[in-house]
């Protein structure tokens, strides 16, 4: 029997947020086209980063390192690119190799979960791991540091594709709001209407009686971090084509993994596994990102203290979500 899709007060609240970051934008009188643009460009990587990091933690798993690997692969691109050519092949192909290396990575989490041991440390690992590889190389590119004193790219503090390379369709409004339908609906049709979406949330929910069931609790996490991985992926690309411009540094995503962290369990995931909505996700994607450029840019607010206020915000609603859930558990109880 399918979960029936709903629209939840939680959603319903979500919703009232974005429409009000649009009336404060517009009363500002810095609301226009072109920012509306903008802002569905650069929330895409955002929504698959929390997206991802959604699917993980609704399976009872937590996977910390999302920014670093997409640091990772981003350099990776813009490293092996020179290497391999100046054809459409090789643009494939580096991509190709990014790619590979994320699912890799994601991949190597699932048997590390499937072994009983934390994927906080191995998250954790591969997110300083990354972040060092990720500067090693960026140094390598311009010829600096104690390993590298040869260049055979040069950059002013960062790495740029060549302008040949950069696919300018990705950065369009179309394309992007085609990515996000795409994406929410297979999402959506997943979570709600798929036999493995219903397990992927029992699991969650509790893996004992799950393996009581019979469900693959091993396949269902492996299967999770893959889909983490693609989307960790895919966010790679849409950043690096999209508002980076094929310009990119060590340092970019650093951070994130947090951020969509916070955008999930904001967006109704539950911090403890067993819940994920998508469409919550989605509106939480474009809530905190709206929010943090009104209140820094607009309202001039410091991002360090913009930060503290979102940082308060998880707080309160990881709260509620927990206070909820007990009187939920002592009413059926």
């Amino acid at each position: 029997m399918n979960d029936p899709v709903r629209i939840s007060p939680h959603v319903g609240a979500l919703l009232f947020w974005v429409c009000i970051c649009l009336l404060l934008a517009s009363f500002s009188g810095t609301l226009s086209s072109s920012l509306l643009e903008v802002w569905l460009v650069n929330v895409l990587p955002y929504f698959m980063l929390s997206l991802a990091a959604g699917i993980v933690i609704s399976c009872g798993q937590i996977d910390i390192s999302t920014g670093g690997v997409m640091s990772l692969a981003g350099m990776v691109i813009v490293a092996c690119l020179p290497l391999l050519g100046t054809t459409t092949t090789s643009v494939v192909l580096a991509h190709a190799i990014a790619a590979t290396l994320v699912l890799l990575v994601y991949l190597v989490y699932a048997v590390v979960a499937s072994r009983g041991i934390s994927t906080l440390i191995a998250t954790l690992s591969v997110l300083l791991i990354a972040k060092g590889a990720s500067t090693l190389i960026q140094s390598c590119l311009q010829g600096v540091g104690e390993l590298c004193r040869t260049s055979f790219v040069t950059g002013q503090g960062s790495s740029v594709l060549p302008e040949w390379a950069i696919a300018d369709w990705a950065g369009h409004p179309a394309a992007t709001a085609t990515a996000y339908i795409s994406l929410v609906l297979a999402a959506m049709g997943w979570r709600y209407r798929s036999r493995w979406g219903l397990e992927h949330i029992a699991v969650g929910m509790d893996a004992t009686a799950s393996r009581f069931c019979r469900v693959p609790i091993g396949g269902i996490r492996t299967r999770a971090f893959l889909m983490a991985g693609a989307l960790v992926a895919f966010a790679t690309l849409a950043r690096l084509h999209g508002p980076a411009r094929g310009g990119w540094s060590a340092n970019v995503g650093w951070g994130d993994e947090l951020l969509a962290i916070a955008m999930a369990v904001i967006g109704g995931t539950r911090i403890s596994g067993g819940r994920l909505n998508p469409i919550g996700i989605l509106l939480a994607s474009f809530g905190v990102y709206i929010s943090r450029d009104i209140i820094i840019n607009d309202l001039g607010v410091p991002a360090e203290v913009a930060s503290l206020l979102f940082g308060a915000l998880l707080f309160i609603v990881i709260t509620l979500d927990m206070k909820h859930r007990k009187v939920v558990g002592d009413q059926r109880g």
